[in-house]
């Protein structure tokens, strides 16, 4: 085993770092030595954990041991901020030796870098939900619970009673004498549930100290008071604290610790009720139990059986002749009982006996519906469902609705009153799928759903129709990546039209001469197996033409007006099958046709100009007119009839009046006219 050596100073020695070094060793690891075996790791003194906020808490000052016997010192009361996020859990708060190098204390001068000129001890301050190990490497500080909405409620919600407390290590056999000294157990050395009653009171009280009386606040720091009794005998303990726990377990004259004092202490007794008549409610006086204010626990039997030392214990059942209770006044410590006599027509002396003892207090509960989702925190890609359960406890109703918090977070489908199946959106983000009871909607429990989506592209339209040589604006959104580039491209390639460019989140389609089905695609940068396409339809020129009226008196007008669907270019050049009619212009979206002076049935073409191929026409009627010099009170003129199938354009012309026909005669067709009849001789002059 090697030597314990510290440093001997002399006279001009010449000193280097390594001699500072084993100074400050030696003196480190002596203390550390002399606490690990005289003490158990814990907590020394202070470190109280209050609530500030509902995600954090203040760490009074104080001091703890760890199991290397390494002291952690607070000096300042420390804030902190909870680092463990979640509902309905418990979280361990805990305290961890640490050294540290302060930038404050870097050595900058000489040129030297990386140097410090002081070691700062600084506790490293933790939490977690895993309960931490108890070999004293970690100081655990309070167990704080944090509620369904993963906030400290209150002062309540941390539980200090985790904590283990520093203290001396008894040496096996170290115990010789059956008394304890005076002085070993003072009112300083106990907590406050354990202080004597006389001390948990809110009067002024008088304490005996080294045989001299003073008086003492109660609610008093003791550890700060200038007359705090620390030389309190047992004895003295004892006759203050009367029926304490702690100290009936001392020997109210020697200090001894006896057995029977280590045991629970049951007081019993009875009360005799005298001529109990039926119906009627009879009370004893208070009794006290003698063991002071608080919570007491009172058992009644019935003692009213001839035979001696005989006790009915419980419901015996026999028609309920005697019924009895017990109030008990918490304030007083003192009880009284009730009894009645329900059947039997002569009254009678029944006796009740009494059991009493002290529990021990414990913390009050408030049991309230409490939720559970599962799983809490689950990780999702975009395409995979994930099914949610809830349990609901402390009520019969189990049912819970569901719902997402996010606008677009995702889908719920199938759900039940305790499942749900939820479908995550196609972004990537954090969602909660949220559980309320029905029971009671203000609790509720939430799963916090860590959505990692696949990269998507889409486009502002997928179907467009464009005529041709005109644009289509379009552009491109690409999520669940930062790199959000797309590269354009026509699957049909120049023959499916142009773009405006090949890169950037929005381009200018232009659609081609050639009518047809193209796709535009856009290509993620990220990952090319990422698109999202646009079908663009370029629609076949096509032309219809309308007049404003097919039906034209002789020497009148209609205009003539085209519909041209398929191109930008709505212009159309038209033409007449005869040549007796006019239109005006040739060239345009519309034409003025121009009715001759005879009847007709005259025929207009039209020819789209962005597509000549495409042809339309329609047939203009002129009705016939009488000709005013005809014979007989005039007589209709021939009607000019097209024959469009076999015959080119034919002028029409003015028939004499001799070749003008009757009625019957004038819708002949002007390709095949009448013979002409012989002209008539004037009648020769008379002769008288």
């Amino acid at each position: 085993m090697p030597d314990i050596k510290r440093p001997n100073y002399f006279t001009s020695q010449f000193l280097v770092e390594k001699d500072f070094n084993d100074e400050q060793s030696y003196h480190l690891d002596t203390r550390r030595r002399l606490n690990r075996v005289l003490h158990t790791s814990g907590v020394a003194d202070g470190l109280d954990v209050t609530r500030v906020s509902a995600t954090q808490v203040s760490i009074g000052v104080g001091t703890a041991v760890d199991r290397d016997g390494r002291e952690i010192v607070l000096d300042d009361p420390l804030t902190y901020t909870l680092a463990t996020a979640g509902s309905d859990l418990d979280v361990f708060l805990t305290l961890a030796y640490r050294e540290v190098l302060d930038p404050a204390d870097a050595y900058t001068q000489a040129g030297l870098a990386n140097k410090f000129t002081r070691t700062t001890e600084r506790p490293l301050v933790q939490d977690a939900t895993t309960v931490p190990p108890a070999d004293g490497s970690v100081i655990v500080l309070a167990r704080i619970r944090l509620n369904s909405s993963g906030a400290i409620a209150s002062g309540s919600s941390i539980d200090p009673t985790v904590r283990t407390l520093a203290s001396a290590k008894v040496a096996p056999q170290a115990v010789t004498s059956t008394q304890l000294a005076d002085g070993a157990v003072t009112l300083a050395k106990l907590a406050n549930d354990a202080q004597p009653l006389a001390f948990q009171g809110t009067n002024a009280i008088t304490v005996a100290t080294d045989n001299t009386r003073k008086q003492v606040t109660i609610g008093e720091n003791h550890s700060a008071r200038t007359d705090n009794p620390h030389g309190t005998t047992a004895a003295q303990l004892d006759t203050l604290g009367g029926a304490n726990q702690l100290v009936t377990q001392i020997n109210a004259g020697t200090g001894i610790i006896g057995r029977a004092r280590l045991e629970s202490a049951v007081v019993s007794g009875s009360v005799t009720f005298q001529n109990l008549a039926a119906g009627i409610e009879m009370f004893s006086n208070d009794i006290d139990p003698g063991f002071g204010t608080g919570a007491l626990c009172v058992d009644l039997a019935l003692d009213d059986l001839p035979a001696v030392n005989l006790t009915i214990s419980g419901d015996t059942n026999y028609a309920r002749a005697v019924q009895f209770r017990a109030e008990i006044n918490r304030g007083t410590g003192r009880f009284r009982i009730f009894a009645t006599r329900n059947i039997g027509s002569q009254a009678a002396t029944v006796t009740v006996r009494w059991y009493a003892f002290k529990p021990q207090a414990g913390t009050d509960t408030n049991i309230g519906v409490g939720i559970v989702v599962a799983p809490g925190n689950p990780t999702l890609i975009s395409n995979v469902t994930q099914t949610f359960t809830a349990t609901v406890t402390n009520t019969s109703n189990t049912a819970v609705t569901w719902s997402v918090t996010e606008a677009n977070g995702g889908t719920l489908s199938g759900t039940t009153p305790t499942s749900t199946t939820y479908s995550p959106p196609g972004i990537s983000g954090t969602y909660h799928v949220v559980a309320t009871s029905v029971a009671d909607p203000t609790k509720k429990a939430t799963a916090i759903v860590v959505v990692n989506a696949d990269i998507t592209v889409t486009l502002n339209t997928t179907n467009a129709t464009v005529i041709r040589g005109a644009t289509q604006g379009l552009s491109a959104t690409v999520v669940n990546t930062p790199i959000t580039g797309v590269t354009w491209s026509i699957a049909q390639g120049a023959a499916g039209g142009s773009l405006s460019a090949t890169t950037g989140g929005s381009v200018t389609y232009t659609a081609p001469q050639a009518p047809g089905t193209y796709t535009v695609v856009a290509t993620s940068t990220a990952d090319a197996t990422k698109k999202a396409t646009c079908t663009i339809t370029v629609p076949a020129v096509s032309i219809s033409i309308t007049p404003d009226s097919s039906t034209v008196t002789a020497g009148s007008s209609t205009v003539i007006r085209a519909s041209i669907t398929g191109s930008s270019d709505t212009r159309a050049n038209w033409t007449l099958q005869s040549p007796v009619p006019s239109i005006s212009p040739a060239l345009g979206a519309t034409t003025t046709f121009f009715a001759p002076g005879l009847g007709g049935v005259f025929t207009v073409n039209a020819s789209a100009v962005a597509d000549p191929s495409k042809t339309a026409s329609t047939v203009i009627t002129v009705p016939n007119v009488k000709n005013p010099t005809g014979e007989g009170g005039g007589k209709f003129a021939p009607v000019l009839q097209e024959n469009i199938a076999t015959q080119p354009p034919v002028l029409a012309r003015a028939l004499a009046p001799d070749e003008q026909t009757d009625t019957g005669e004038q819708a002949q067709s002007f390709v095949r006219p009448k013979k002409r009849s012989s002209p008539k001789l004037p009648p020769e002059p008379s002769d008288g």
